[in-house]
């Protein structure tokens, strides 16, 4: 006790020893003690709304761990997470129950607790502060979705969550264990010794109830503050269909420096983590990376920034073993300062990135990727070795990175790719909103270093027209295949028919390899799309042949493979969206192509038939 405010109990002579803050004197200072643990359960229920509410200074009587298990081998607390304190407010087995413009202040346990059989609860404009453990808490059993027992449907907006965990430091912000669609948006996430947001509580690839969750726009930082490991401001784990992580700002998340610490991250991708689209999002000045990934399959990171994050900008995971790829990687701008810009890099085959902006502030286009834990690249060995594709090297153009003001200049070279600026100032709690009783929305906190300045400039680049071109391709395919096939079955059922057949087998056969594609298998994705493609375009024509059909078919087989390739590295340099979307367009292309050309041969032969004019 050496500082104003400490105090310390002595239970055994029930005497209370208080330093007093400035000012103070034992006369004027009010002592306070909780003894109450629960402040409300709310079970059974539907329809019920809570607003301007105050919900304080609860206890909790942290039972006694048992002699003999690791709890007490090292003297803990709480599980994981923090998961198995209670919540001073309690919901369970309620439909449409809202907590608005409440405060949660000084409570003993976590704050709110939504459980099993929770449904289409909301959490809006309220103001936690001094939490002992999670502030807002919702998940069930990982059951099915119709079960009476699944928890769905949960919207926490637009909250201040400012100190959690200060009794139980492994504690969240905002924690969803098993939750079937949830929306967690512009919140602003502050003071916590361990992650801000965490969604999933499923590890490895099996069944996860969790799935639709929503986690955009949400301001996170000063998160870890050097006390705990394995974190991140935003910390996902299990396979979530249908999930997006959009819009949010992340900075200054720190890990135990000490022996034994790490894992200070800005958007963590755990054990199991896929199909999720991760975009939109600034992360800089963390301890590790900005973004990292233990393993998981097809994760879409794209139009991301990554900034001077002390251990590198991505990591790619840390087990190589899989066959498939963990993620994939478009249109970012990674910003470093000495550090690597990507580090494990396993293989060529763990990971896919494709037109992303590299810089380092201080070191230009002397840029180093780590392949191992021993291995160092440059950046001309990163692509020589395949690990880069299509990579541009240049100043982003950011006002003042140096002073975290990532505005983009109009004339930036993240517009020549398909960088789509946004209002990165936005995230956090709202403008003109009343968060509480009186606090007003949009006052973000000072911090060690703030997101001060909004992103200019609409620019789409030229790879906007691939958010058109593929629909309309594959739209356009569909309508002329369907009347070719209505032409060969009427026109001439045997050859056409057999034509119409290799061309559907080639489209099933594409949309087969592009989801292959993002189980991770390049070659036979490539190889397969283009021999499939190549061979609908040559067997027709092939068949016409009278004569030494083999060697037509070879001939026309090897010209439309040339073409395939050379239109996927056309479009590939020219929209700079990857290969495996280039390659669904020049598939839904030439589909089209040879649709168009099958109408053509049947109008021609109807004239024959009938004898007329065939210029």
């Amino acid at each position: 006790m050496n500082e104003p405010g400490e105090w310390y109990l002595n239970n055994e002579t029930q005497t209370l020893y208080y330093v007093p803050e400035a000012g103070e004197t034992a006369e004027s200072c009010a002592l306070r003690a909780s003894s109450l643990e629960r402040l409300l359960t709310v079970d059974g229920v539907s329809g019920l709304e809570f607003r301007n509410v105050r919900f304080t200074e609860s206890d909790w009587n942290v039972p006694r761990v048992t002699e003999g298990g690791w709890r007490a081998e090292y003297d803990i607390d709480a599980l994981q997470a923090a998961l198995d304190v209670p919540g001073a407010v309690s919901v369970t087995n309620a439909r449409d129950v809202s907590f608005v413009n409440c405060e949660f202040l000084s409570l003993g346990a976590d704050g709110l607790k939504l459980e099993a059989g929770v449904r289409g609860a909301r959490v809006e404009n309220c103001v936690f502060r001094e939490i002992a453990g999670t502030a807002v808490f919702a998940g069930g059993a990982n059951v099915q979705p119709e079960d009476p027992d699944a928890v769905g449907d949960v919207t926490i907006r637009n909250n201040l969550i400012a100190g959690y965990g200060r009794k139980f430091y492994c504690a969240i912000g905002v924690h969803l264990t098993y939750c079937d669609g949830a929306e967690i948006s512009n919140n602003e996430i502050r003071d916590g010794y361990y992650t801000a947001v965490s969604c999933g509580w499923s590890w490895g690839y099996g069944y996860h109830l969790t799935r639709d969750i929503r986690i955009c726009g949400n301001l996170i930082y000063n998160i870890g503050q050097g006390w705990l490991s394995d974190m991140g401001g935003i910390y996902m784990l299990g396979m979530q269909p249908g999930t997006v992580l959009s819009g949010n700002v992340i900075h200054n998340v720190a890990a135990d420096p000490g022996e034994g610490g790490y894992g200070g991250w800005g958007i963590y991708l755990d054990e199991g983590s896929s199909r999720m689209l991760i975009e939109k999002n600034l992360v800089f000045c963390c301890a590790s990376q900005a973004y990292n990934i233990h393993y998981g399959e097809g994760n879409v990171f794209r139009n991301n920034i990554g900034a001077l994050c002390a251990e590198g900008q991505v990591s790619f995971g840390s087990r190589p073993d899989e066959a498939h790829a963990t993620s994939f990687w478009y249109d970012n701008i990674f910003l470093t300062d000495g550090a690597p810009v990507y580090v494990h890099m396993h293989g060529t085959d763990h990971f896919y990135e494709n037109g992303n902006l590299l810089w380092d502030l201080n070191k230009g286009a002397d840029l180093r990727f780590s392949a191992s834990e021993e291995a160092s690249l440059t950046l001309a060995q990163a692509r020589a070795q395949g690990y880069l594709h299509n990579a541009a090297v240049a100043d982003p153009g950011f006002a003042d990175a140096a002073a975290f003001d990532f505005t983009l200049a109009e004339d930036s070279p993240a517009f020549a790719l398909n960088f789509k600026a946004w209002d990165y100032a936005c995230a956090g709690t709202l403008q003109g909103a009343t968060l509480g009783f009186a606090e007003p929305g949009g006052q973000t906190a000072p911090a060690d270093c703030a997101a001060r300045a909004v992103a200019t400039g609409s620019k789409t680049g030229r790879g906007g027209a691939a958010a058109w071109l593929m629909p309309l391709a594959a739209a356009l395919g569909a309508l002329i295949a369907g009347f070719w096939l209505l032409m060969a079955l009427l026109r001439a059922p045997g050859r056409e028919a057999l034509a119409f057949g290799c061309l559907l087998f080639g489209l099933l056969a594409a949309w087969f390899t592009r989801r292959t594609f993002i189980n991770w298998a390049p070659v036979p994705y490539a190889l397969g799309s283009a021999a499939l493609c190549a061979a609908v375009a040559a067997l027709p024509l092939a068949l016409k042949k009278r004569r030494r059909p083999v060697v037509s078919f070879i001939v026309r087989f090897a010209a439309v493979l040339a073409v395939f390739y050379g239109a996927v590295l056309t479009l590939n340099n020219g929209l700079r969206i990857g290969e495996p979307n280039v390659m669904a367009i020049v598939l839904a292309a030439l589909a089209v192509y040879a649709a168009a050309c099958s109408v053509v041969s049947q109008r021609k032969k109807g004239k024959e038939e009938h004898g007329e004019d065939d210029k």
